[in-house]
């Protein structure tokens, strides 16, 4: 019960703080962002994606085996039209979720994500019975079966795109974000 409560409170914490966090940037206008936490890409991995070819490769990575669709919670079939539009997917294990921004910088798209965990201070009580314990490891391995991916669904024209990571040191600070990788718009043929 308590544990309980702790992340409900830490999940209103952290979405009345995340408003106040946000870059002064424009949003990133006509973008669409599609995500969940049980992708079955297990490794952190950003990829543009702009033909269907690429698309089906991916969708099938992400949704796995027939198996894994059966259990997927989500069941979220996204069809994307590549000639009007093109897609960001990050994948991003090891937390309970990602949270995606989206912002234009002088022609250029910027897609912001931070891994997001739940923070708490101080000690629950009886921290130390066999049932304390037990919830621990059921907590570890719940959040081990996550993988948060988000799909950033843009209109063309392809421009580039950077992807910025959020870190924090704790809830109650800004995330401090660093380019981790860039790609360039694509030259056009004449």
């Amino acid at each position: 019960m308590f544990t309980r409560c702790v992340c409900l409170f830490a999940c209103l914490a952290l979405a009345s703080a995340t408003s106040a966090d946000e870059p002064k940037e424009p949003k990133l206008k006509g973008a669409l962002i599609f995500a969940g936490t049980h992708s079955q890409i297990k490794e952190e991995r950003i990829e543009l994606v702009t033909t269907e070819k690429a698309w089906e490769k991916l969708w099938d990575q992400h949704y796995g085996t027939p198996k894994d669709r059966r259990l997927l919670a989500e069941s979220l079939e996204l069809s994307v039209d590549f000639d009007t539009h093109y897609v960001v997917a990050i994948f991003s294990p090891d937390c309970w979720w990602c949270r995606v921004t989206t912002r234009e910088r002088t022609g250029v798209a910027v897609i912001g994500y931070e891994k997001t965990y739940i923070q708490t201070e101080g000690r629950e009580p009886d921290a130390t019975t066999e049932q304390a314990k037990r919830e621990r490891e059921l907590d570890k391995e719940r959040t081990a079966a996550l993988a948060p991916y988000a799909f950033v669904v843009i209109p063309k024209p392809i421009r580039t795109v950077v992807i910025e990571r959020g870190k924090r040191r704790d809830l109650s600070s800004p995330p401090e974000w660093k380019e981790v990788k860039r790609f360039p718009a694509p030259v056009e043929k004449k």
